[in-house]
């Protein structure tokens, strides 16, 4: 079960820059702490725009144990603990498992430079539906541009059952000839046709890598 751990942060008014040097830091010890990935990235849209988030992947939850401890035992998260004048504040950390990724052949997903990521809270008994929808839609971004999509499902960080749909492009020139693409798709159709949705939509932003 592979985990990709979210941490998000709100800089301090003013201490953009040091926030952005902090969050770089945290991606950086994670991967020195054995995260098999970590990427830090600032939201770009929505309710939440200005946030920094590190988003980092580990095999399991025992990895993600691991990992997770040697980053608390590092000198960096010492010195940024002590810290009585911090650049940004911890507001949230979500867990989630990987239910599926799609990517197109030949791509290495690596080379991303913006992202967009749909947040759904599960409505009951629909939890399967849903994630069909998504595993769906994944594969429809993939097949229309993106370097990679992957849907996730919440273990913990969120109120109730919640599920993640995050698609990755090189540019916004690929985005926006995904965007173009997906209106065109069977799912696409389908989702906004549906008049008996399985999830509600909580939150929808782009993401650029920093």
């Amino acid at each position: 079960m592979t985990v990709l751990s979210t941490l998000i942060i709100k800089p301090v008014n003013g201490r953009q820059a040091d926030a952005v040097a902090q969050i770089k830091q945290y991606a950086q010890v994670a991967l020195d702490s054995g995260a098999n990935n970590a990427v830090a990235t600032r939201v770009l849209t929505g309710p939440n725009v200005g946030t920094l988030q590190m988003r980092m992947f580990t095999d399991d939850l025992e990895h993600l144990g691991e990992v997770a401890g040697r980053m608390y035992s590092s000198d960096f998260y010492a010195a940024s603990t002590s810290d009585s004048s911090p650049s940004g504040e911890v507001v949230n950390i979500i867990r989630s498992s990987l239910a599926y990724r799609a990517k197109p052949d030949g791509s290495a997903g690596a080379d991303t430079t913006v992202g967009n990521v749909v947040a759904l809270q599960v409505h009951p008994g629909r939890g399967e539906e849903l994630a069909n929808r998504l595993i769906r839609l994944a594969d429809a971004w993939a097949e229309v541009g993106a370097s990679q999509a992957h849907v996730t499902s919440a273990i913990s960080g969120t109120a109730g059952p919640h599920m993640f749909i995050s698609s990755y492009f090189t540019d916004y020139a690929a985005l926006n000839t995904a965007w173009n693409g997906l209106q065109d798709t069977p799912i696409w159709q389908s989702i906004r046709t549906s008049t008996s949705p399985a999830g509600t939509i909580i939150g929808n932003f782009h993401m650029g890598r920093l």
